[in-house]
């Protein structure tokens, strides 16, 4: 009966064993995940405020420069958008009612 109960103690030591370096691994994985999430944290609030800063820029398409407009964002400006779009918008905001498209762009022809 000794001998039975030896090998049980030695079986349960092992398995204590093993199950401590599983929650090791656990709890070194845990931290490198910790780590990684606070980085992507930073990164996510520098790359916001980077587009923030950038506004919209050229780029060519089909043989013509054309200006890409921000996809909007619920707290984006007007003043984000390029400015034939602030004079689209500006226009639509006098007419008194609904407007014709020749009205909207009569001013974007005095747009620089």
């Amino acid at each position: 009966m000794y001998a039975g109960s030896r090998t049980a103690g030695t079986d349960r030591r092992a398995e204590l064993g093993e199950l401590e370096g599983q929650l090791a691994e656990a709890r070194a994985e845990r931290d490198e995940l910790a780590v990684a999430e606070r980085a992507l944290e930073r990164m996510t609030g520098q790359l916001a405020e980077e587009r923030a800063s950038i506004g919209p820029v050229p780029r060519q398409m089909g043989g013509r420069t054309v200006m890409l407009v921000p996809h909007p964002e619920p707290d984006m400006e007007e003043d984000a958008l390029p400015r034939v779009y602030q004079c689209i918008i500006a226009a639509v905001w006098q007419a008194a009612g609904p407007i014709m498209v020749r009205k909207v762009g009569e001013p974007l022809r005095a747009t620089p």
